[in-house]
């Protein structure tokens, strides 16, 4: 016990950064008979330091996300139709406009003017499926066909007695998609819009979704 109590020192003097603890300055004494051992640097006080064998973060384990990425059948934007396939259908690129649906929100809908402005396409993409819209009793004079394997449906409105209009339908992932031609030579009477229809519809078929 008497050795004990000699051999530990407590070195009080002040060191280059400052004076050192008595904890500090007691560990630099080797309990051998008195002789003191080389001190040893101080711990930084602002270094944290960490187990070696402290397992690194995992993420725990619980409910998937509620958040709902978008769905490969969302309903298609009629305004990004080809550009280079409407030139060469025979439409003024620059006029296209976007039309709202207040009936069907869901609904994409894009207009466009003929380049000779005898006629207006406009292209609607919904979610709602063409036997829904056929179902309604507001459609007549109803054609199918096929189209490079693709469904067609061809038709009229009812209300559209003067028959300046045409509808050229087909089905799609979301719902469906329908190019609707109106003939703008109203006083003239001139013009045929199912058959624009067709046309149309044998241009721009294959760039639809």
């Amino acid at each position: 016990m008497l050795l004990a109590a000699c051999g530990t020192t407590v070195d009080s003097s002040p060191s280059p950064s400052g004076p050192v603890s008595a904890t500090h300055a007691a560990t630099t004494t080797a309990d051998t008979g008195g002789v003191s051992a080389p001190p040893q640097p101080a711990p930084a006080d602002d270094v944290a330091t960490t187990p070696a064998n402290t397992a690194p973060p995992t993420t725990a384990v619980g409910n998937p996300s509620t958040t709902t990425a978008p769905t490969a059948n969302s309903v298609w934007d009629a305004c990004s139709l080809s550009e280079s396939a409407l030139s060469a259908a025979g439409l003024n690129t620059s006029s296209k406009t976007r039309v709202p649906d207040a009936g069907n929100p869901a609904s994409r809908v894009c207009k466009w003017q003929s380049a000779d402005q005898s006629y207006e396409l406009i292209v609607t993409a919904s979610d709602s499926t063409l036997d829904d819209q056929l179902a309604s009793g507001k459609y007549n004079d109803v054609h199918r066909t096929q189209y490079y394997g693709r469904d067609v449906v061809v038709y009229r409105a009812v209300q559209d007695t003067n028959k300046l209009g045409c509808y050229t339908g087909t089905p799609a992932a979301f719902g469906s998609i329908v190019l609707t031609v109106r003939n703008a030579r109203v006083q003239t009477g001139e013009g045929e819009p199912c058959a624009e229809a067709n046309r149309l519809g044998a241009a721009l078929l294959r760039s639809l979704p």
